[in-house]
């Protein structure tokens, strides 16, 4: 039998998880608050990764954020303002934020994306656009700090991802980007961890659920939803009633709010990125993430992307330029591009939360509503399984993913 589903929320995760439902011969009713692939959805760094996937809490978080206090050009940013909003989400970060369990979320994080490959092969079979660039490089400054992210990436090994043995000395890496600096001592290729233009992924799906019939409302807000003995009968928007036997919240930052409405409890905080474009450049032609100064860099064709920092803001964050300043000039002695030239400055927030796993699945509390939030900083990389994920428990009733690390009641 055939399904309708309604789908709130028009950015990655909410677009992947339409066009496998429309694949699937659902009747998808899709609705966002703004244009549909707003957002972050085409503003990221556009990595599609393996190794790289892990939970932001993790050990010397606090301290960090804590140090930003005095110093607000650094990567991990929390503004005071935003401090008595969030502070029983920072208890659970702070939690969060041990050895053992960041351990632990990455193995989970790891082994739901294990399929990346074949899922992303189901889309691109649908005519969304999933070229993939050259493998990803981490170039380092300091060798002691390249050691340590060789270190942190040998556990990866046992999920049969390809870890890199050593690192490539500055001349190596030099010879395959000629942009890099002498500042550049050595580093490693992420094999596998490739790069994606955010802007075609996201533009070819909303192509596709047009083409295939899918009923899209943007600009359309939801004000409240009507619950009948644990069913979702209908919700009032901007735009009218909208009915549908099942539902599927993936609103991203916006989601914490909608939550409320369906009497869930959905602990995301928004954790603000920064991006700016400069000139492409035939010296820098792969994907480049600098781990010391936390900035990626992305060719993307018309542009070379420069993104990073995660901000803690609060909901309404106003823009702060230094924050994008401060990406141009951590990365003056990594590479060799005029900086100096940028456009398309941009920001946006990333769903966050406590334990930087995704929620995923049924809640008990409602029998025709699924949750797919919380993909922080890999919306684009978990963003497929996600979709696929979601689709299965709908149409099959049950998903060959294991969701359990992300039930979305564990809060």
């Amino acid at each position: 039998m055939s399904r309708e589903v309604c789908v709130i929320g028009g950015g990655l995760v909410g677009l992947a998880t339409a066009v496998m439902l429309t694949e699937r011969g659902a009747h998808v009713t899709l609705i966002d608050a703004g244009p549909v692939g707003g957002g972050a959805s085409q503003g990221n760094a556009g990595y599609y990764c393996g190794q790289l996937v892990a939970p932001l809490a993790s050990p010397g978080q606090i301290k960090s954020a804590f140090k930003s206090f005095r110093d607000p050009s650094r990567p991990l940013r929390v503004r005071p303002s935003a401090i008595p909003s969030m502070l029983t989400w920072g208890l659970r970060f702070a939690r969060a934020s041990t050895s053992s369990q960041y351990q632990t979320g990455r193995a989970s994080l790891v082994n739901f994306n294990a399929r990346r490959g074949e899922v992303l092969d189901r889309f691109v079979a649908l005519g969304i656009d999933g070229t993939l660039s050259q493998d990803l490089m981490a170039p380092f400054n300091s060798e002691a700090f390249g050691k340590h992210f060789l270190e942190d990436l040998k556990p990866l090994a046992q999920f049969g991802l390809p870890v890199p043995e050593k690192l490539l000395d500055g001349i190596e890496l030099r010879a395959l980007i000629p942009a890099l600096t002498d500042h550049v001592t050595g580093g490693v290729i992420l094999e596998g961890d490739r790069g994606l233009d955010p802007r075609k992924f996201t533009q070819s799906m909303v192509a596709y659920l047009r083409e295939h019939g899918a009923v899209i409302h943007e600009s359309t807000t939801v004000s409240s939803v009507d619950i009948q003995n644990g069913v979702v009968r209908a919700l009032r928007t901007s735009n009218g009633p909208i009915s549908s036997q099942e539902y599927v919240i993936a609103a991203g930052s916006a989601s914490r709010r909608l939550g409320r409405m369906f009497d869930l409890n959905l602990p995301i905080v928004p954790g603000t990125g920064y991006n700016v474009g400069i000139a492409p450049s035939a010296s820098l032609t792969r994907p480049v993430i600098f781990e010391e100064p936390r900035v990626a860099v992305s060719p993307l064709g018309d542009q070379i992307r420069l993104g990073g920092t995660m901000e803690f803001g609060g909901e309404n964050a106003s823009f702060d330029q230094r924050r994008v300043d401060a990406i141009k000039k951590s990365l003056s002695k990594f590479v060799d591009l005029d900086l100096s030239n940028s456009f398309g400055t941009w920001s946006a927030g990333r769903p966050l939360t406590p334990d930087g796993l995704p929620m995923v699945g049924r809640p008990a509390s409602l029998s025709n509503t699924v949750v797919a939030v919380g993909h922080g900083m890999f919306g684009l990389t978990l963003a497929p399984a996600t979709g696929l994920a979601v689709t299965e428990l709908l149409m099959d009733g049950k998903s060959s993913f294991n969701l359990h690390p992300f039930n979305p009641e564990r809060f």
